[in-house]
């Protein structure tokens, strides 16, 4: 069974909640998870989802994207 999760979550640029996902993952068994309207600064997304995501998962982001003018 293909489990799915998502999670809004704000601050992930600190290590520590890097680790809440890390460890949410791994719990719940997730094969496909999202992490919905995070801040990540652009010098920091390899190393957040280094962090975040297991080894052999693929990722895709939006973080060239802007809401503003």
């Amino acid at each position: 069974m293909t489990k799915i999760g998502t999670w809004n979550i704000r601050g992930l640029n600190d290590p520590l909640k890097q680790k809440e996902i890390c460890s949410f993952i791994r719990v719940n068994h997730l094969s496909l998870f999202g992490i919905v309207e995070a801040k990540i600064r652009p010098s920091n997304l390899s190393s957040v989802t280094t962090r975040c995501f297991p080894v052999n998962w693929q990722y895709t982001h939006n973080a060239g994207m802007s809401a503003g003018p």
